[in-house]
């Protein structure tokens, strides 16, 4: 199976200290209490995988990124500034930083972010261009010539290996960064990750139906199809179809119409979002947030056998977070001889110290605990 990334070590980001993770699996579980640090591992692997300006925004907009009105909620900089832990010393001395350090392709890198707050003057055209709030403003004749804004300003500093620096930072303007309130970040066309990821949060399946790139893989998409009866039986095809220049998914259950995808019940469209990120992401990783929602019980390990299944077929590694033990249980009962690629992390914040402390566990250590003892994984 796949173990892209082998170790971890989160020196400070969001509200995660200290954290050490050695010996990862094919399949990793976090568990652990609210507000433990589940969600922001997560991210963290989400950086890791791409550190530059474009994704480091991404990350700080995605726990907002539903929002519908585009004035609602935290401003550009906020979001920004929430990937920070944000102590009172980093706050008295005006010194933000975030720190990893990992086994990424067996070899060693370390990611850093530095930099302070400043005022930074602005002129009135760079407000126009550079986003939505400063076009309004514009039109709202609210803009003068200059403006003071607080800005962010500081670098991505990274010690990457020669095999994986090729290709990602061609110049230090790269490494820069400058986050605003005003700030749009647009993708470098010369930056690619250092290694293909893929992110499901926890209700992306409701918003995102897609099987885009599970229907190129016509191995797959015929076993899908076959696991997709446990939801609707009768299922004939997965295939998108051109409504005026419109391409949308549906469903051929062999009735007269199709059914579009989003008509469905939420524990299939999970079952197919996670196929399509599995698919998407071949020899990569695939991150998922509670990745057991909208999935039934009943449904929960035939799912989970064809997720391990494929993620073995395409070298993905999976690094997923949940509450329900429940969801453990049927994991560890779907891997079957692969029971020993799978690593269940407790994670937990010392109340005292502020560190974030870990307990790794395998598979069979967790299931033979569980079944003599009814274990508890999450304390």
């Amino acid at each position: 199976m796949a173990r892209h990334i082998t170790e971890l070590e989160i020196e400070t980001f969001r509200g995660v200290k200290e954290l050490k993770l050695k010996d990862l699996g094919d399949i990793n579980i976090f568990v652990g209490d609210n507000n433990s640090g589940k969600t922001s591992v997560l991210e963290a692997i989400q950086i890791l995988c791409d550190p530059s300006v474009y994704n480091l925004m991404q990350v700080a907009r995605q726990r907002e990124k539903y929002k519908s009105f585009l004035r609602a909620g935290l401003s550009p900089l906020d979001l920004f500034m929430f990937l920070f832990s944000i102590s009172t010393e980093m706050k008295e001395r005006n010194q933000y930083r975030l720190s990893f350090d990992a086994v990424l392709k067996n070899e060693r890198m370390d990611l850093r972010v530095e930099g302070e707050l400043i005022n930074q003057l602005m002129n009135a055209n760079d407000l126009r261009q550079n986003s939505y709030s400063g076009r309004i403003k514009n039109q709202e004749g609210l803009i003068e010539e200059q403006e003071e804004v607080l800005t962010f300003v500081g670098d991505i500093k990274t010690n990457l290996p020669n095999e994986l620096q090729i290709g990602f930072f061609k110049d230090e303007n790269e490494r820069h960064v400058e986050i605003n309130r005003y700030s749009r970040i647009a993708r470098s066309q010369k930056a690619r990750p250092l290694i293909e990821l893929e992110s499901i949060q926890v209700i992306d399946h409701v918003v995102n139906n897609s099987f885009s790139q599970l229907i190129k893989n016509k191995k797959i998409k015929e076993e899908a199809l076959i696991l997709l009866e446990e939801f609707e039986p009768g299922i004939i095809d997965l295939r998108y179809i051109d409504d005026e220049g419109r391409f949308y998914p549906v469903i051929d259950s062999g009735l007269p119409d199709y059914l579009p995808l989003s008509m469905y019940g939420d524990g299939m469209k999970k079952a197919l979002t996670i196929l399509n990120a599995l698919v998407s992401a071949e020899n990569g990783i695939v991150i998922i947030d509670e990745f057991e929602t909208a999935i039934h019980t009943t449904a929960m390990e035939n799912v989970f056998r064809f997720m391990i299944t494929v993620a073995k077929e395409l070298n993905v590694q999976l690094f997923l977070t949940t509450h329900s033990i429940e969801a453990v249980d049927k994991v560890l009962t779907s891997a079957g001889a692969d029971i020993d690629n799978i690593r269940v992390i407790t994670l937990k914040k010392d109340q005292k110290t502020g560190k974030t402390l870990s307990r790794n566990l395998i598979g069979s250590e967790v299931q033979q605990d569980r079944d003599a003892f009814d274990f508890e994984v999450r304390v």
